[in-house]
């Protein structure tokens, strides 16, 4: 055991060291590599967070109970302001990717607590009110209003259940502390105008500010979908978002995305610096709580400061501005495909900038995901009512200087010698049509609606894929096949079962005669008779057979 502490220990030592950061140990144990405890005596970077995160990667184990305390540990904000952290202790309890605890305790700050189970997330946070105020820069708005507004500091509980089957996860959010009575009757215009006039003394306002109603609804809603899909549903900050970034982190996984609200954006872009480091976060998350909870910041003004303040490009802010610069033309004529490029542009505006210019093969491949990833989101969401018909996707058109970003696009088919008969495995009372069945394969990452054709239960047949393009319907076989999928395929159980109506195996008939005289040399078979599977749910061949096809 002392062989392992000491190549532990030194493990230890080189992760932080590679890193910029000094550390004494001064005791660690183990008694299972399962369970770690270790006590740090002093610790001296800007960004100790960063080494928190490095520490789970070294203790990555699917079953892990990890305890990290940090005992009078300053960080160096700036040259101005030291920050302690007295015993600051760390815990997690990790089983696997659905399953774990962690509980922060900064003394100096507060403490975080999330729990997950499943689909399941409970948070809780608490600070207090001379440690928040403590926090906010000399500057900020009305900060003696603030200390009589949350005399007995802030908490934050939340509970989330995040089915898969809803678009928008089940969220119980409360914040306690604040005086429910507002400062001032016209307190959220007030904090509004400070806002505004801090981002413009930073240069960081677009040249023409729109206002809330003359955004599209399509620009307001896509960002919103992109950006912060529980913006209406938090108060500041959204400790679902959180909650995920920290199970990414102790996943051993880099997360998705910052977790910061159009909220705290706003804060950080306004009033904070650019370095990145928790102190930061933290600030940023106590002005968002403050701005929405104690002056009662409306959301439409949120909205519509960030969609005029958003980085997009060097020296481009807000999306009117972009909209000419990228596609040079105004907001209201933009399109859902070009919408959503400038949204994926917002985490990286300046290296989004360089790579069109060079036109890299990995923004090509990050847009286009992007793109096919948020586009059954919006119509799920009723964003839009129907997929743009534009499939394949072959590119984007930029103004000059930046010309076309061409996509890859799905092969021409070589030959056509099968037609193969799919169902679309939903239950026999569900009808579903093209729109539907594509945004189920764009979920799954194809570049398109993987059938040729499809036929609903009233035997309307809607085209799907281009015919001439290889289809992404059965494995093997798309270079050379045609694929008719008709809705149905499971019994009122979920079982399957052939539940082809009249209608359907009237149109499924006329149109494979249709094909064979296309293609004469096609077989016609089950996608069942070339892969295990169940579908289509009945004997293609005996069908074939006794229909003379």
């Amino acid at each position: 055991m002392r062989i392992t502490n000491y190549i532990y220990n030194k493990l230890l030592s080189i992760f932080f060291s590679q890193r910029g950061a000094r550390l004494c140990i001064t005791g660690s144990s183990i008694t299972t590599l399962r369970d770690i405890a270790i006590t740090v005596k002093s610790i001296e970077i800007k960004a100790h967070i960063i080494n928190v995160k490095n520490l789970y990667f070294a203790l990555f184990s699917r079953k892990a109970i990890v305890k990290f305390s940090v005992s009078n540990a300053t960080v160096q904000e700036d040259n101005r302001r030291l920050l302690a952290l007295d015993n600051a202790t760390i815990k997690i309890k990790y089983k696997n990717t659905q399953n774990f605890q962690l509980t922060i305790s900064l003394p100096d700050i507060g403490a975080l607590f999330i729990q997950r189970d499943k689909e399941e997330i409970f948070f809780k946070a608490t600070a207090s009110t001379v440690n928040i105020i403590n926090l906010l820069p000399q500057e900020f708005f009305c900060r003696e209003s603030i200390s009589q507004s949350i005399q007995s500091g802030i908490a934050i509980l939340a509970y989330f259940n995040n089915e898969a089957n809803v678009a928008i996860p089940r969220l119980n959010y409360i914040v306690n502390g604040f005086k429910p009575k507002s400062p001032s009757p016209n307190a959220g215009q007030k904090i509004k105008n400070w806002i505004i006039e801090a981002l413009k003394s930073k240069s960081h306002l677009s040249s023409n500010y729109i206002q809330y109603d003359d955004f599209p609804q399509l620009i307001r809603s896509i960002v919103i979908c992109t950006e912060d899909p529980a913006f209406y549903l938090h108060k500041g900050v959204c400790p679902y978002a959180m909650g995920l970034i920290v199970k990414s982190i102790i996943s051993a996984q880099l997360p998705h995305g910052g977790g910061s609200t159009l909220t705290q954006q706003l804060m950080r872009n306004a009033f904070l610096s650019g370095e990145k480091d928790i102190n930061r976060k933290i600030k940023e998350i106590a002005m968002s709580l403050i701005a929405e909870n104690h002056f009662h910041l409306s959301k439409h003004d949120i909205l519509e400061i960030y969609l005029n303040m958003a980085e997009m490009g060097k020296g481009i802010y807000g999306f009117g501005d972009a909209s000419f610069h990228y596609f040079g033309k105004p907001i209201d004529r933009l399109n859902v495909i070009e919408t959503l490029t400038l949204t994926y542009m917002l985490p990286r505006p300046i290296y989004f900038e360089d790579a069109l210019v060079k036109k890299t093969e990995q923004l090509k491949r990050n847009l286009k995901k992007h793109i096919l990833k948020f586009l059954p989101i919006l119509f799920y969401k009723n964003v839009i009512n129907e997929i743009p018909d534009i499939f394949p996707i072959s590119g984007i058109d930029f103004t000059m200087p930046y010309g076309t970003l061409t996509f890859s696009v799905p092969h021409k088919l070589k030959s056509v010698d099968y037609i193969i008969i799919h169902c679309s495995a939903t239950p026999v009372n569900l009808d579903c049509d093209v729109n539907t069945i594509r945004c189920m394969h764009l979920g799954q990452g194809f570049d398109d609606i993987g059938y040729h054709w499809v036929i609903k239960r009233d035997g309307t047949v809607e085209t799907g894929r281009e015919e001439e393009l290889e289809g992404a319907h059965c494995m093997g076989y798309n270079h050379n096949s045609i694929g008719i999928c008709y809705v149905g395929g499971l019994d009122g159980n979920g079982l399957a079962a052939n539940t082809m109506t009249a209608a359907q195996e009237a149109s499924m008939i006329a149109l494979c005669v249709k094909l064979k005289k296309k293609f004469p040399s096609a077989e016609i078979v089950g996608h069942n008779q070339l892969c295990d599977k169940n579908c289509p749910c009945f004997d293609v061949a005996r069908w074939v057979k006794q229909n003379k096809l």
